[in-house]
């Protein structure tokens, strides 16, 4: 299990890595024309083992609070990434399995 559950976890921190590079210019300008120069980054990661194959599930998510002739106006960022792991118990194909590769011997091409 602790095997699945470093899977779990590096395909997390790999989505958060994904929507930080994608999206943190949006944050920063946001944070930029904020009055109170702070900003709040939710990250959530749902994982669904509830099928052989684990599903991990990544959001971000963040508000824009500003001021728009005289009224203040809340624009919310929402964004995903959802990806489905191998199954661990599915046989693996022939030819496939782990070591089994073909190398190839001195000289050959």
């Amino acid at each position: 299990m602790a095997k699945s559950n470093a899977k779990l976890l590096d395909k997390a921190v790999e989505q958060i890595t994904e929507l930080w590079e994608a999206h943190n210019k949006k944050f920063f300008q946001a944070l930029e024309d904020s009055d109170r120069r702070k900003i709040k980054l939710i990250f959530g990661v749902d994982i669904d083992l509830s099928e052989s194959a684990p599903v991990v599930d990544t959001e971000l998510s963040f508000k824009d609070k500003t001021r728009e002739s005289g009224m203040d106006v809340v624009k919310v960022f929402h964004s995903t990434r959802s990806e489905q792991l191998d199954d661990p118990n599915a046989p693996a194909l022939p030819g496939m399995e782990k070591g089994k590769g073909k190398k190839a011997k001195e000289g050959e091409d």
